[in-house]
């Protein structure tokens, strides 16, 4: 299938997935999968004349599907345990503004917190924190989101254009290397902060490496559990913004002159 097709058949499952949200993940896993031969089938079918509307007049909308299968399976309409968009929407939105928060906490490691904005820091912290045992109680919270119109237009675009696809593969084809230096960066980061923080002896070092280690995991979780994504997208603009304040120390370093923080 073309990457067109594939973004409109993805689209599909998507919407599916988030009527099929209440069920245990593993079923709908099942479901889906069993679910993507057909949906291949009919998009080389109808080609060119693929869309939405011409799935659904083959398999009915995802609603409709979705209520075909609760009928079939003798499971009842979803209720109240499953998550709100809204309550979608804050996770997602807490999670693109904490992590540019804390992105600007990674550029402020290296010095005390000071009565200016960046008492606000701790805050998004702690909304960060929220949505983190949100999504991770609920795996149902991440196909809501999923399911967002704004995920589901930001996905397309990163779908359609062929210069899009080759920027994105590009980027791809550097994540090994970005890791390692994500990693390296968050360990400094986090060292930078232990120190101005006052602690003393070889404990900034290993309470950085601890967090670098969870930046490992996290990493390699959210590869295959969108759940981690919460932990390390905000990691990832933490390692930004240490990269950024590199940058700006690196007239210093250039010149010899001795950095103290």
């Amino acid at each position: 299938m073309s990457t067109r097709t594939d973004a409109r058949v993805e689209d599909y499952l998507a919407r599916l997935r988030h009527e099929l949200a209440d069920l245990p993940a593993d079923e709908v896993n099942e479901i889906v999968q069993d679910l993507e031969p057909q949906l291949a089938e009919i998009a080389g079918e109808l080609g060119a004349e693929l869309s939405a509307t011409t799935l659904a007049d083959r398999l009915g909308t995802p609603a409709e599907y979705a209520r075909e299968l609760r009928s079939a399976a003798g499971l009842d309409e979803p209720g109240a345990g499953r998550p709100s968009a809204r309550l979608a929407r804050t996770v997602l939105w807490v999670l693109v503004v904490g992590s540019i928060a804390v992105g600007y906490g990674g550029y402020l490691s290296g010095r005390l917190v000071s009565s200016d904005a960046r008492y606000v820091l701790p805050f998004f912290g702690l909304a960060l924190v929220l949505s983190c045992v949100e999504v991770g109680r609920r795996r149902t919270t991440v196909t809501e989101v999923a399911a967002l119109p704004e995920v589901r237009l930001a996905m397309s675009l990163l779908t359609s254009g062929k210069n899009v696809q080759r920027v994105v593969r590009y980027l791809v084809s550097l994540w090994p290397g970005w890791f390692l230096a994500k990693t390296s960066l968050v360990w400094l980061g986090a060292l930078w902060l232990f120190r101005a923080g006052g602690w003393w002896d070889a404990w900034p070092a290993a309470m950085a490496t601890g967090v670098a280690a969870i930046t490992v995991v996290a990493g390699h979780r959210a590869l295959t559990d969108r759940r981690w994504l919460w932990l390390s997208v905000p990691l990832t603009g933490w390692a930004i913004g240490v990269a950024v304040k590199m940058t700006d120390l690196l007239p210093q370093l250039l010149s010899g002159d001795h950095i103290g923080l």
